[in-house]
């Protein structure tokens, strides 16, 4: 590829990324970034799940440019899921025994 037709790369601040709809990601992103940053929220995942996981790979898979593993997926369930149904007033209880039913089979 040219020069002149290479991207240029930015180093600094991700961009805000403005999905279509609304999806996994974004609202995983939205959620974790309540309470810290992204960045934060990355090393946690990170760790969790022994990945090497960045900023632009999430922005990826928001613009739906990739898709995130089954271990990403149910990584992100667990965090959504209960976030939401505690958003709609929902008992922890209630939301404990809802969360624990929705994840995807596989790893």
């Amino acid at each position: 590829m040219k020069a002149t037709e290479q991207h240029k790369r930015r180093v600094g601040k991700p961009q805000t990324v403005k999905p279509e709809a609304p999806n996994l990601v974004s609202s995983w992103r939205a959620i974790v970034t309540r309470t810290g940053t992204l960045t934060e929220a990355l090393e946690t995942m990170n760790a969790a799940l022994g990945m090497k996981l960045t900023h632009s790979r999430i922005t990826e898979w928001e613009r739906e440019e990739k898709a995130p593993s089954t271990r990403v997926v149910n990584y992100m369930l667990a965090t959504v899921v209960p976030a939401l149904l505690l958003d709609q007033g929902l008992n922890e209880n209630k939301v404990r025994e809802l969360a624990g039913k929705v994840r995807v089979p596989g790893l």
